[in-house]
């Protein structure tokens, strides 16, 4: 994967693993006026906040560069294969961390969310999401199946979680991997971290209730009387 430099955004909508840039482009069939893809809300919103001309520094540039040598000397970055900001940066490295993020509209993610908010609420660790991927690393080895590619071995259809026929063994996450999902998660309970989640989640009550609003009202006046 190389990252499109023609994107201003560090992070554009898209730029991620084949099955979850599978699921931003999918529509359901009949489609419902009020069918809101919230992978696509959450990846737009990420790729606006990983601009070169955003009013605050690129989240990208907070992980890669800052918290990932703080939590580790060798995990600093000293050569890329392209660079922003002229800094070096990583392909891979950036498709991980955008999958990871789209992973959060999913209903499995934004449940990992919840728990965490819901959390974090009463004791604000600033490692709770840390503390939270690492058990859903050990339980469900999330960070392979997001950065699957099928096989010919693999059967047909991409899901989330184990079993289901894919073929894992083409796909070995690095160290280098591991220390990029623990950046962004120790992003995440900083406080910047939690008010892009904030926006997320503030964004996608917003899409839904304008989305389904027309269906709510035809509801209405069908059953008035």
């Amino acid at each position: 994967m190389q990252h499109p430099l023609v994107n201003p955004s560090l992070a554009p909508c898209g730029f991620v693993f084949p099955a979850s840039k599978e699921r931003l482009e999918y529509s359901p069939p009949n489609c419902a006026l009020w069918w809101v893809n919230n992978e696509v809300l959450i990846s737009r919103l990420w790729e606006e906040i990983n601009r070169a001309n955003a009013p605050k520094s690129p989240p990208l540039i907070t992980i890669i560069h800052k918290i990932l040598p703080s939590e580790v000397t060798a995990n600093k970055l000293e050569e890329g294969d392209f660079e922003f900001a002229g800094l070096p940066f990583l392909s891979r490295d950036i498709a991980l961390v955008s999958t990871l993020v789209q992973w959060f509209a999913t209903s499995v993610g934004n449940a990992f969310i919840e728990s965490v908010i819901s959390h974090g609420a009463k004791q604000r660790h600033d490692h709770e999401f840390v503390r939270k991927f690492n058990d859903y690393e050990k339980q469900y080895n999330l960070i392979a199946h997001l950065m699957h590619t099928c096989t010919p071995q693999c059967h047909k259809g991409l899901l989330l979680m184990r079993g289901n026929g894919h073929d894992y063994s083409q796909n070995e996450v690095t160290a280098r991997d591991k220390a990029v999902a623990m950046g962004l998660m120790i992003w995440l309970g900083r406080a910047a971290g939690r008010a892009f989640i904030a926006e997320y989640l503030e964004q996608e009550r917003a899409a839904w209730h304008k989305a389904y609003k027309p269906v709510a009202e035809a509801y209405a006046k069908a059953t008035e009387g």
